[in-house]
């Protein structure tokens, strides 16, 4: 007997209307660097943020962080990143720290973000997940 392919659907939104897209410092005790980000409109937004100089993104899924201060170094430093889950279209998303190979180039960390858009459990790079990065 042959299964009909389920596919997810995009998550329902908590509200109707978009919220006013605008950085906002974030409130991050001791850390180095953290941050929100997101895709908005096709465009790499960093919603909050503490120590991000910039975001860019390379290719699909591929975010490149530059840290504001020369003193947060990615060759040396660590950082934990997470799926923020307004920020993402799907439940089924996932997101990487690369410490390196990404394509990025030095002083800035990567991060890749993933999705199962026909629940397979075969993730492909996607622009629809936000994340949280902090380097303590």
């Amino acid at each position: 007997m042959a299964s009909a392919a389920v596919n997810a659907l995009p998550r329902a939104k908590d509200s109707s209307s978009s919220p006013a897209i605008t950085t906002i410092t974030a409130d991050a005790p001791n850390a180095r660097l953290a941050g929100l980000i997101a895709s908005v409109s096709g465009v790499p937004k960093i919603i909050r943020n503490r120590g991000i100089a910039s975001v860019t993104r390379i290719s699909t899924g591929v975010y490149c962080i530059k840290p504001a201060a020369s003193t947060v170094d990615p060759s040396k430093s660590i950082a934990i990143v997470s799926v923020e889950f307004y920020w993402s279209l799907f439940n089924e998303s996932l997101v990487q720290w690369a410490s390196q190979g990404s394509g990025c180039g030095s002083g800035q960390f990567a991060v890749y973000t993933f999705e199962d858009r026909n629940l397979t459990a075969k993730y492909s790079f996607t622009n629809n997940v936000g994340f949280s990065i902090y380097v303590p």
